[in-house]
């Protein structure tokens, strides 16, 4: 049922909206969610999917966090096999991939919380392009808002020109 070449090789098109949209994408081509090889597109089809679904909860995919020099990185082999997992037990792709999004919300909303802990934090904007999911976006709201004040610029949409504008303002506060 899922039978791969010697190499897959996936191309990488469209709007960057960073690491985790392409991991997504990996997982959209190799559990056959997505046919063809372009990680964006790939991307773009798990989000539209998690928009559709109408349930209320999706399957827990594990985004667990791994060493990576001095740096903590999404464990992306572990993040696909739970995917692939929830896969082998012939979820529909909807359901997948509410869950994949759904569960990743969780995640951000548990990465701000250890943050947190180390750092002063008094609240949290959220912005970038990936936010543009209405799904992704209420999910993260609720789940950070719990623990922290939670902000959104008006003024400026939720892509990376607000971004930049919190990076510059961030800047200027030290």
């Amino acid at each position: 049922k899922y039978s791969f070449g010697e190499n897959i090789v996936f191309k990488k098109s469209g709007e960057f909206r960073g690491e985790i949209f392409l991991i997504w994408g990996a997982i959209a081509i190799i559990l056959g969610i997505y046919k063809g090889d372009d990680l964006y597109e790939a991307g773009q089809k798990v989000l539209e999917l998690a928009q559709d679904f109408r349930g209320k909860k999706g399957p827990r995919i594990d985004y667990k966090t791994k060493a990576m020099g001095a740096r903590e990185v999404v464990d992306v082999l572990w993040t696909i096999r739970t995917a692939m997992s929830f896969k082998l037990t012939d979820i529909d792709d909807l359901t997948l991939c509410y869950g994949i999004v759904e569960s990743f919300a969780e995640f951000l909303s548990k990465q701000v919380d250890h943050i947190s802990l180390e750092h002063n934090i008094s609240g949290l904007c959220i912005t970038g392009s990936l936010f543009e999911s209405s799904k992704l976006l209420e999910h993260s709201y609720i789940n950070i808002s719990k623990n922290h004040n939670t902000y959104f610029n008006k003024g400026l949409p939720l892509d990376e020109a607000n971004l930049g504008f919190g990076i510059i303002y961030t800047d200027t506060q030290k």
